[in-house]
C-alpha cells in the first residue's frame, strides 16, 4: 500500500529519494534481468542511509545545489549589455579555437606533404 502512494507522486522531488541517489546498477549480468530496477535501487538507498558515504554525497549535493541556486541568482542580476558581452567573449574564444585548429591542420598537412616529396626523390 505504502509503494503505490509513493509512486502516485512522481513530479515530486522528494517523494523517490533513492532515484537520485547514485548507485551502480546493471541488469546485463547473468540473472538480472527480471530485477526490478526501481526496488534495488530503494533497497541501496535505504541501507546506505547513515552510512559516512551517504552523509558526505548528501553534504556534496547539498553544497552543488547553493552553487547552483548563487549562480542562478548571480545570472539573474546580470544585465542585458552584460549577457552580450559575455557571450561575445564565448563567441571569439570560440572562433579561435576553430582558427587554431585549421592552422594546426594547414601546418601538420604542409609538413606531411614536404616529408612525402622528401621519400619520393630519394
Amino acid at each position: 500500500m505504502k509503494e503505490k502512494a509513493i509512486e502516485s507522486t512522481p513530479s515530486d522531488p522528494g517523494a523517490r529519494p533513492w532515484q537520485s541517489y547514485n548507485t551502480v546498477y546493471t541488469n546485463a549480468k547473468a540473472g538480472m534481468e527480471g530485477v526490478d530496477k526501481e526496488k534495488v535501487q530503494r533497497v541501496v538507498y535505504e541501507m546506505s542511509k547513515g552510512s559516512k558515504y551517504f552523509e558526505n554525497e548528501a553534504r556534496k549535493e547539498a553544497e552543488m545545489r547553493q552553487k547552483i541556486e548563487r549562480m542562478r541568482a548571480q545570472c539573474e542580476k546580470l544585465s542585458a549589455a552584460e549577457l552580450a558581452h559575455f557571450q561575445m567573449v564565448i563567441l571569439l574564444s570560440f572562433v579561435n579555437y576553430v582558427l587554431s585548429s585549421v592552422y594546426l591542420f594547414r601546418a601538420f598537412r604542409r609538413s606531411t606533404v614536404a616529408t612525402f616529396s622528401l621519400f619520393r626523390l630519394r
